[in-house]
């Protein structure tokens, strides 16, 4: 990669091995949180950050970092001790998008719709039908099917479902969603 194009994916890679393996880091780009549920665990992550900071000339413009939240925004979710939930703004922009009236609005739906697909079960089955309008050679019209996958979708999206934090202690299910019409 070269010149400023790749700039940011450099970045990237470079705060990413920097923080590998420091429990409770997260970074993306310029915006780091750090998370831990002990208090105590909290303060030593938060030391370790700053050590880590310090020993590679990082600079922290610590008025814009607030610290001890019981919640936070990050990269379009809302993380609490509860677990991961959509954003008003993020189901507002869902429950708000008008009917498609060509292809492109069709991919820029489903683009909006695949943000929180995490939370839909079976999404890939439910936007079979937008799926198909994207396809080369096919000619744009919004059928009764598709119509009835906008507002399944828009009432996915709508659902109090919550992304819990991972918990060894728990018993784990791995789920896909894998359906005849497609991968997700």
């Amino acid at each position: 990669m070269y010149g400023l194009n790749g700039a940011h994916a450099i970045w990237q890679r470079y705060v990413d091995g920097l923080f590998q393996g420091m429990q409770g880091v997260i970074a993306f780009m310029d915006d780091v949180r750090i998370t831990r549920s002990e208090e105590m665990a909290h303060f030593k992550a938060l030391e370790d950050f700053f050590k880590k900071c310090k020993e590679h000339g990082l600079k922290l413009n610590l008025s814009k970092s607030p610290f001890f939240q019981n919640e936070i925004n990050f990269l379009g979710h809302k993380i609490n001790a509860n677990g991961q939930h959509k954003t008003d703004e993020k189901i507002s922009a869902v429950v708000k998008a008008p009917v498609p009236k060509n292809v492109q609005e069709v991919k820029s739906f489903l683009g909006l719709v695949n943000f929180y697909g995490k939370f839909c079960k079976n999404l890939v089955t439910i936007t079979n039908p937008h799926n198909n309008l994207t396809k080369k050679d096919v000619k744009f019209k919004w059928s009764k099917g598709c119509q009835v996958a906008f507002e399944q979708i828009k009432k996915e999206i709508c659902s109090p479902k919550v992304l819990v934090h991972y918990d060894p202690e728990l018993p784990l299910t791995l789920a896909s969603d894998a359906s005849p019409v497609g991968i997700g």
